[in-house]
């Protein structure tokens, strides 16, 4: 049996991790980013990200004031509004889950049947 491939003189070199793949918090988070991109998540991520730059710059004594504060307002309903958002924010992540889930079952649908045609004709090409 012949095949079309040459051989190699070379030997192998084992291969390096690309320093993009080194792991520590920075890789981490990168990879939390951009899996989040990847999902249609990212709004979600980037508003947590710029809640929790703000916190963290804050006093100790305004924070405290802030959060006081703010549930001070739940109690009085002015932020209602706010609330309602923050739910329609986490519906709208659960039901993104849901639909890539839903995508992804239909996908691998598509795929096993794809080649299940596929089997056939190469039968029937064989005969």
């Amino acid at each position: 049996m012949t095949t079309n491939q040459r051989p190699t003189s070379k030997p192998k070199v084992p291969v390096k991790n690309p320093p993009s793949r080194i792991s520590n918090w920075s890789g981490a988070f990168r990879d939390v980013l951009v899996a989040s991109l990847n999902k249609g998540q990212f709004p979600v991520a980037f508003v947590l990200i710029i809640l929790g730059i703000i916190f963290w710059r804050m006093p100790e004594k305004e924070l405290s004031v802030f959060v006081f504060n703010l549930l001070d307002r739940f109690e009085n309903n002015y932020i209602l509004g706010w609330f309602f958002f923050l739910v329609s924010l986490f519906g709208w992540y659960f039901h993104n889950r849901y639909v890539v889930k839903v995508h992804r079952i239909e996908m691998e649908r598509n795929t096993s049947e794809k080649v299940d045609l596929q089997n056939k004709l190469l039968e029937i090409a064989k005969k």
